[in-house]
């Protein structure tokens, strides 16, 4: 063993895979303890490691606690596992649990790679809301109906909830909302990591979407004059917002609860922050709460308070305000970003605020709405729609660096590492809402429609995909075909792309003529 063993090294046998079939797990355990963070990305060995690993005790399962480690470590990595559990559960077996560790590892360094290149397939699916009124109104309220969250869609129309799963479509369930409680009218819901919430009137209910396991809670506090109209959750925090009437006058309460893994909540510990503003956003996170508000359009103001002691205000942070504002919120910094697309980011600690991006190329050049903005993995994500000279709209997407823009070079101007447009078919029709991370795009159009009274609204739940995986059985794979028509999915082989036909085609056909 004097040999320095790594994966550049070839020693003609596997040396784990053999440790494996005699199973010295222990061997391999005592292994891993000596690797640091690096040597886990890398699985680099060498003679010293097998040395000191042969003196020392005993545990099974070295690559099963490989991968934990590693998807305790990074959130990507986890992120992977929600892909394809099936292989995952596979992992409680040590012998296979190896193949695993591989596989993600490759997902991880491919869906990076595929960022980069913008390399993506596509998908969607396809359906509509019966519903009768003003086609501009409709369309507000089912754009107002719909969540995206970074593992599932989900549609609230009437009394039910219909929920997919964001990345292979598939309908996951469609809960009945009424037959609980008949009374909708404060209802809001949203989606947080496996878990959808939803609050009505006085009650908080969570739903497991993964286990169907279901909960509810209803404050001890909260009287019969007083109803949840804010509901959010960010950065392992969920905040509702409660009117509270005294006599005949309404004040407002934030309460603030900590989220555990898995989706756990200690309803007893909570934090109550008595409020003044009826119309506020909220960003959250273990250092900050920051309450949004604009002050008659023309001044905006930040609330700025220590989550550890959310009822005192520690600043006050003003800015001009600009149409078509957006404020989000990451690692103490807030992102103000604007209909021009101007970008601006803020030190909350700190409260140094500097401008540092006004895009070229006319990003924002007959915008037909706001600059929407999305952070995750580190990357922040542009998009907004323009109609070009031939009628035909057009989505423009940007994607940033997040490091990059905290702490811009002085000596050359900042690009987006990612930039794209793409012309949107006629039937598609013009997104209303849609999130981008690192594992893709998702998009909700709504097909245009030329009458003005409508009694039914198409929609679509379109997705362009990072991961490296078939666009019918969704495993992940090294190599994979296209569609030699399209050139927008991807697949094992012939047998999968036969059986997606059915699905895929109107895709197929609707790119082929552009």
């Amino acid at each position: 063993m004097n040999q320095t063993l790594t994966h550049h090294v070839s020693v003609g046998f596997d040396i784990i895979k053999e440790l494996h079939s005699r199973e010295m797990c222990h061997v391999l355990q005592l292994i891993f303890k000596y690797f640091d963070e690096d040597t886990i990305a890398s699985i680099e060995l060498t003679s010293k490691d097998w040395k000191a690993a042969i003196s020392y005790g005993d545990s099974p399962k070295l690559w099963n606690n490989l991968l934990r480690q590693k998807m305790a470590m990074f959130p990507l990595w986890e992120r992977l596992n929600f892909n394809f559990p099936p292989s995952l559960d596979q992992a409680l077996n040590y012998l296979s649990s190896r193949k695993i560790f591989n596989k993600t590892q490759f997902t991880a360094e491919t869906l990076k790679k595929n960022v980069l290149t913008f390399e993506y397939t596509r998908d969607l699916v396809q359906d509509s809301v019966n519903v009768k009124g003003v086609i501009g109104y409709v369309r507000y309220c089912l754009m107002k109906s719909f969540v995206i969250g970074e593992k599932f869609v989900a549609l609230k129309w009437k009394s039910q909830i219909k929920i997919w799963n964001r990345h292979s479509l598939k309908v996951e369930e469609i809960l009945d909302i009424a037959s609980k409680r008949q009374n909708l009218q404060n209802f809001k819901f949203i989606l947080w990591d496996d878990a959808l919430l939803y609050t009505h009137d006085q009650q908080i209910n969570l739903r497991n979407i993964v286990t169907r396991k279901a909960e509810e809670h209803k404050p001890s506090w909260m009287n019969p004059t007083n109803y949840i109209n804010f509901l959010f959750a960010s950065n392992g925090y969920l905040v509702i917002g409660v009117y509270v009437k005294n006599q005949k006058h309404f004040s407002h309460n934030v309460v603030i609860w900590k989220i555990k893994k898995p989706v756990e909540i200690e309803w007893e510990e909570f934090r109550m922050i008595p409020l003044t503003l009826d119309d506020y956003e909220t960003s959250i996170d273990h250092r900050f709460v920051i309450f949004t508000h604009r002050i008659e359009q023309s001044q905006l103001i930040c609330d700025v308070r220590k989550t550890s002691d959310p009822t005192t205000t520690v600043k006050i942070l003003k800015f001009a305000s600009v149409e078509g504002e957006d404020v989000s919120y990451k690692y103490g910094l807030l992102l103000i970003t604007n209909l021009k697309a101007d970008m601006m980011i803020v030190d909350v600690e700190s409260g140094v605020s500097r401008t540092i991006l006004q895009p070229n190329n006319d990003f924002a050049t007959n915008c037909l709405g706001v600059v929407s903005v999305s952070i995750h993995c580190d990357y922040v994500c542009l998009m907004c729609d323009y109609v070009d000279e031939y009628s035909v709209l057009i989505t423009k997407i940007q994607l940033w660096d997040f490091q990059t823009l905290k702490n811009p070079p002085a000596d050359s101007p900042l690009q987006p590492f990612c930039y794209f447009q793409e012309a949107e078919v006629a039937n598609m029709g013009k997104a209303v809402t849609f999130r981008a991370d690192l594992f893709g795009l998702v998009f909700v159009t709504v097909s245009p429609i030329p009458q003005y009274l409508v009694n039914s609204l198409p929609y679509v739940i379109r997705v362009l995909n990072f991961l490296p995986n078939c666009n019918f059985c969704k495993k992940i794979k090294k190599k994979l075909r296209r569609c030699s028509r399209c050139k927008s999915a991807k697949y094992c082989d012939g047998i999968c792309q036969n059986a997606d036909w059915h699905h895929h085609k109107g895709l197929c056909n609707i790119i082929n003529t552009k």
